[in-house]
């Protein structure tokens, strides 16, 4: 089976400073992390988006300047291995999941920007090694 390409909005980032503000200034095709998150409360579905701090290379003083509006520095930032952004979103998710949970992998995950300027993940997904592996071990592990 081939790959197939999604280009899908990161929602939700204002919930989850400073998510929001980390979009702003990460650079177009940052790499990204894909996670499922089947115990999330509301959403049986939920695909979460992440970024590791290592992968945050916007200037220091810009980010120093975006993570003070959070009361964070930069020395927090780092302190952490990676920071949650969103989600992909809920209908993309529930179409997904169950894919992702049967083996299905998530490659190539970068950070684009809509037409309209807002955050995207971008990604393939393809059949896995792994598909019809159980979907407790698939849930349990890293979708990047």
């Amino acid at each position: 089976m081939s790959d197939t390409r999604y280009t899908l909005p990161i929602v939700g980032a204002r919930f989850r400073p400073p998510a929001q503000g980390l979009l702003d200034v990460l650079a177009h095709s940052t790499p990204l992390v894909l996670r499922r998150e089947p115990s999330n409360e509301y959403d049986i579905n939920a695909i979460q988006v992440l970024v590791a701090s290592s992968a945050i290379t916007a200037p220091t003083a810009q980010l120093a300047k975006v993570l003070e509006g959070y009361g964070l520095t930069i020395e927090d930032l780092h302190a952490r291995s990676e920071w949650h952004l969103g989600y992909i979103p809920r209908g993309d998710a529930a179409q997904l999941a169950p894919r992702i949970d049967a083996g299905a992998l998530v490659t190539r995950c970068t950070l684009g920007f809509g037409i309209d300027g807002k955050s995207c993940a971008r990604f393939e997904l393809a059949r896995g090694a792994s598909a019809g592996a159980s979907a407790s071990a698939s849930s349990a592990e890293d979708i990047a």
